[in-house]
């Protein structure tokens, strides 16, 4: 985890150093793009945003802008998931 903060009110918060979300049919995909780059601006390490009917993922780290990939088989970052592959090829068939 990257961040952990104790409130006030006794509630323990943390922010996952991987965020990964499939975009449902119904959401608005600038609502989810912002609330992706909120999780990398409170600590969020990676996030990946999978656009299943636009056949994108759109990737983001801090520091940087979001990188967005068009169709890629294959998603994997060994710097914050080591030895996970994630094979896309059934998502963009049910898209």
């Amino acid at each position: 985890m990257s961040q952990i903060d104790d409130d006030d009110e006794g509630v323990w918060r943390s922010t996952p150093d991987p965020v990964i979300e499939i975009q449902p049919r119904n959401d608005d995909p600038l609502r989810l793009r912002a609330e992706m780059e909120l999780w990398i601006a409170n600590g969020a390490l990676l996030g990946w945003l999978v656009d299943p009917f636009e056949e994108r993922v759109w990737v983001y780290r801090p520091g940087g802008e979001a990188v967005v990939l068009e169709r890629p088989l294959e998603l994997s970052d060994e710097a914050v998931l080591p030895g996970l592959m994630v094979d896309l090829g059934r998502i963009w068939q049910s898209g």
